[in-house]
């Protein structure tokens, strides 16, 4: 199932929640059905609105130095936490400042939480998940370089925007994709891609580790919360790559959707 938060264009003051079947929204209460309406009548939100917090695994070098997300083999997968408030949904205009050296994109798969939980198993934690769904976060390299620098880690350089959507795809749909403990077992492309043209293409399994795995190791010092969305980079974007306005952004995969956005 695709889950999805939305607002009708002929009403744009009322949230409200769905999924998606075949071309078209359903409206439900969350346990009854409501409406059906037309997809060209909608505009997609972000799935899960606000998250209580994101935590996010980049590729390369994580907080304290440690590579591929990575302190060391005995401390875990690290994290660094971003902004809530910066998450946006499919088809957002992107405003953004290029005062701090233009602006790029990270290319991530995200998992958002259903159910609290703490000291779970990578396989516990899938169970606590409502959706996978495609992430980008729009960030300053120049920044970044700064950041790293000072040996305080990532901060308002990733403070830009938190694109996620389209929709949450449920781990039940993802049933063929995950193995027991949530690693993608049959990996499936995605592809950025700029103005129509392919920048860059990963693998579902390009990340520095699972998500549910994420989820556990975020557990052992503090419950997860139902709202909670987990970030993993899939792998850095070419070198110089930058968002210009009126740039047409799309971040897709055949198993969850297309993340399609616009700068202005």
């Amino acid at each position: 199932m695709k889950l999805v938060r939305f607002h009708l264009l002929s009403d744009p003051e009322s949230i409200r929640a769905g999924f998606v079947h075949q071309g078209r929204v359903y409206e439900t209460d969350g346990t009854s059905p409501i409406a059906v309406h037309d997809w060209a009548d909608t505009q997609l939100l972000a799935p899960i609105g606000k998250p209580n917090s994101v935590r996010f695994v980049p590729s390369g070098f994580g907080v304290g130095g440690g590579q591929a997300g990575f302190d060391s083999e005995d401390s875990g997968p690290q994290f660094v936490y971003l902004n809530p408030g910066s998450v946006v949904g499919s088809h957002s205009n992107l405003l953004l400042d290029d005062d701090f050296g233009g602006v790029s994109l990270k290319c991530c798969l995200a998992l958002a939480v259903a159910e609290a939980g703490m000291n779970l198993d990578p396989g516990q934690a899938l169970g606590c998940a409502i959706g996978f769904a495609m992430a980008l976060v729009a960030y300053s390299p120049e920044l970044e370089r700064r950041e790293l620098a000072s040996g305080l880690g990532l901060s308002r350089s990733h403070d830009f925007a938190i694109p996620v959507g389209p929709a949450l795809t449920s781990p039940e749909e993802m049933s063929d994709d995950l193995g027991p403990e949530g690693d993608f077992v049959a990996p499936f492309a995605c592809t950025l891609s700029l103005n129509g043209a392919d920048v860059a293409v990963f693998d579902s399994t390009d990340g520095p580790v699972s998500l549910p795995s994420i989820v556990s190791f975020a557990g052992q010092t503090a419950p997860i919360r139902a709202g909670d969305l987990f970030l993993v980079e899939l792998g850095p974007t070419r070198q110089g790559l930058r968002i210009e306005p009126g740039d047409e952004i799309r971040w897709t995969s055949d198993r969850l959707g297309s993340l399609a956005l616009r700068r202005i």
